[in-house]
């Protein structure tokens, strides 16, 4: 595991968690949900959700627009308490600048295949549509993070580095060592701000 360069040692009002897919975002932002009593903000879901709404909408099947999302994606990120999962990188002058905390799970392609493989041999996604327990388009995204995501992730948190707390977890073992030292990075003893979701920036 990386430490940051400056760690604030109060609980977080709002983290971001990046890596690809299979990666653990969810697993991890519900973690860190629970332990500082933040709303979960799920940009995939949410994303899915705003595209079957505009499809009922206008009965159209086009990409949701991009204006569109970016509005939707701003009154997320301005609220006053979030742990929000997702990359998204056309968002990122959106959601960065207002995070305490930045997490990149920066796992190995091999770890997010299996990863998403045994989520779905447990059974843990296996009542969603079949064309989502693991789509081509899921392993594609998959194998092509390093080469088109990642760089833009990296890039970002060399720019922030000193002035917002990031930790960048390299392997599962960092994950779970993470997750053991929350009380520590978080704060001794502290139980969280709350999480109405509804302050703004």
């Amino acid at each position: 595991m990386e430490h940051p360069r400056r760690i604030e040692m109060h609980p977080p009002r709002r983290v971001l968690i990046l890596g690809n897919i299979g990666a653990g975002k969810g697993e991890l932002g519900t973690l860190i949900a629970d332990r500082f009593s933040l709303p979960l903000v799920s940009l995939a879901q949410d994303l899915a959700q705003e595209q079957t709404r505009a499809e009922q909408t206008d009965n159209s099947h086009q990409p949701i627009n991009a204006e569109h999302w970016r509005s939707y994606v701003n009154d997320r990120a301005g609220n006053a308490f979030w742990v929000m999962a997702g990359n998204d990188p056309e968002t990122f002058d959106l959601r960065v600048p207002r995070a305490d905390w930045i997490i990149w799970i920066d796992l190995p392609v091999m770890s997010c295949l299996t990863h998403r493989l045994r989520k779905l041999f447990q059974g843990k996604i296996w009542r969603q549509p079949s064309k989502d327990l693991f789509s081509w388009p899921d392993v594609r995204a998959i194998l092509n993070f390093p080469v088109e995501v990642a760089p833009l992730i990296n890039r970002m948190i060399e720019r922030e580095r000193r002035n917002r707390t990031i930790f960048i977890l390299r392997s599962r073992q960092d994950v779970t060592a993470f997750v053991a030292r929350l009380p520590e990075f978080g704060g001794m003893g502290g139980s969280g701000l709350g999480g109405t979701g509804k302050g703004k920036h």
